[in-house]
């Protein structure tokens, strides 16, 4: 019956799932080193811009990142 339930949308208690914020607030309370983590991401962000998007041009010889 439980998994009935789960795949309706349905918790066990009954109730309905939690929305996506409640969800991210309580994913984002449980991560450590805030700090660490959106510097490292800063810095990605700012290398996929820099070194990340050729693509766009076919003529050069930089490597994408993905």
């Amino acid at each position: 019956m439980d998994a009935v339930e789960n795949h309706a949308g349905l918790s066990p208690g009954g109730g309905t799932n939690p929305s996506f914020t409640d969800e991210f607030k309580g994913y984002w309370a449980r991560v450590p080193d805030k700090a660490l983590f959106l510097i490292l991401l800063g810095a990605w962000c700012v290398l996929f811009q820099f070194f990340g998007i050729s693509s766009f041009n076919f003529a050069t010889d930089t490597p994408s990142l993905l």
